[in-house]
């Protein structure tokens, strides 16, 4: 256990201090550019020089640095969101309301993103109440190059209606993942604004590409007051070329950013390996046969069969094991204001073993109950954007999630209560978890 709290308080602070120098970086470098280009800025162009076509044509380089400032600005900025939601869940045994409310924060898109999320719920299961933590997530991503994207995670989870304690997950691995080609109205919007100015590399080697270059050196030559002679007009255009390798970069990455904000269509697949330690607690009330013997008249011995019941509260041990994990991605945006996701977790143990069994020796009998240890946890939510976050500074949403978490071996002991005899044909009782929970939420959040 301590080696799991050490790991994420490592990975933590390494994604926290690597992703913040990265967009330090970004955004260094983009200043810097700006600053370059500050005596392009088609007002004072078109003062120095008296030449309006110089201004429309430092218009488009303006245009793509400024949605190049926004983007940064975006990386850079610490984002939050808060949930308040109400929750039920019922099965022939147990019904279960729950009021959570859940926060969380995040930094960056891409190339590197990091979050941090946290639920607490409120809980009413069958007239009792209760308070608890339900979540606690950290992860980081990177993409290496676009749809191709490495994570680490790790994540605190409880759960009293599947009768989990505690769960730790540590985790990484990655994620192959396209996006369709149409944006969302303001994502077109921003995207057209970003490429204004074109950066391909065909239109690099030439300054006469540029008609803007032509009014940059005129801008230089009537600040010094002379002609810039063939060294220093090369001289100019190499170091303004750096600056648009530099930009490009920048303008690419800020483009995948967009698509991942924007695209209408997202599909992927996730894989993974998950470190996984739980400790669970079983409760359920068992009906079973007690047998006493008594002496007839004769005084031979006479059995007699009694059906019981018994409450029993088992809390097992501890339990470690990795697991295989797949999750398939689906993300569709009707609109700015609309979208569908729905993404489904596969989750095969691996080490130590395949398998879960559990065993008791009861007089002279070994009893056995052995299953496939294998989880889903398929999680689907349709979000409207109640606000436009264009003309508000936060945006109020609200979400209908549906989901749907099944385990194929869940928590589970065998018991044996006074008076059982075990044998051949009477199997001494199985406790066991609930294996199947469905889910349905309605909530609302804000994101600033």
């Amino acid at each position: 256990m301590t080696m799991l709290y050490s790991s994420t308080r490592c990975f933590f602070l390494l994604g926290v201090l690597g992703l913040v120098a990265i967009v330090q970086v970004h955004a260094q470098n983009l200043e810097d550019i700006v600053k370059e280009f500050e005596a392009l800025n088609p007002n004072i162009v078109n003062t120095l020089t008296q030449n309006q076509t110089c201004a429309v044509h430092t218009e488009a380089l303006w245009k793509t640095l400024n949605a190049l400032r926004n983007e940064a600005q975006k990386q850079a900025k610490i984002t939050g969101s808060g949930t308040f939601s109400f929750n039920s869940n019922e099965t022939d045994k147990v019904k279960r309301y729950e009021l959570r409310t859940g926060a969380s924060i995040s930094r960056g898109s891409y190339p590197s993103e990091i979050d941090f999320r946290t639920n607490i719920g409120v809980t009413l299961q069958n007239g009792e109440f209760q308070e608890n933590v339900s979540e606690l997530g950290i992860s980081y991503d990177y993409n290496y190059a676009p749809g191709l994207e490495s994570f680490v995670f790790s994540e605190r989870y409880s759960d009293n209606f599947l009768s989990i304690d505690q769960r730790y997950e540590v985790g990484g691995g990655v994620i192959l993942q396209q996006w369709g080609t149409p944006l969302t109205e303001n994502g077109e919007g921003e995207r057209k604004r970003l490429l204004a100015l074109d950066l391909s590399d065909s239109t690099r080697a030439n300054p006469d590409n540029y008609p803007w270059f032509q009014c940059l050196v005129q801008t230089q030559e009537t600040l010094r007051g002379a002609r810039l002679d063939a060294e220093q007009t090369e001289a100019l255009w190499k170091k303004t070329k750096a600056n648009l390798d530099a930009l490009q970069q920048l303008q690419t990455d800020a483009g995948h950013a967009l698509q991942e904000q924007y695209a209408k269509l997202r599909l992927g697949i996730l894989v993974g390996v998950v470190a996984e330690l739980e400790k669970a607690t079983v409760s359920e009330t068992v009906t079973y046969d007690s047998v006493s013997v008594t002496l007839d008249a004769t005084g031979m011995p006479l059995p007699t069969s009694t059906s019981l019941e018994r409450a029993f509260k088992e809390s097992l041990p501890g339990t470690q094991v990795f697991r295989f994990e797949v999750r398939p991605t689906f993300v569709y945006r009707f609109s700015d204001r609309l979208r569908i996701q729905s993404r489904p977790y596969f989750k095969f143990a691996i080490l130590p073993r395949s398998k879960d069994k559990v065993t008791i020796q009861a007089n002279s009998f070994t009893f056995t109950d052995e299953r496939r240890d294998f989880r889903l946890d398929w999680q689907s939510r349709l979000t409207v954007d109640l606000t436009d976050r264009r003309l508000h500074r936060g945006t109020v949403s609200a979400h209908l999630t549906y989901r749907v978490i099944y385990d194929k071996a869940p928590p589970r002991i065998f018991v044996l209560p006074p008076g059982f005899v075990a044998s051949s044909g009477n199997r001494p009782p199985l406790l066991i978890a609930e294996g199947l929970r469905h889910s349905v939420a309605l909530s609302f959040s804000v994101r600033w």
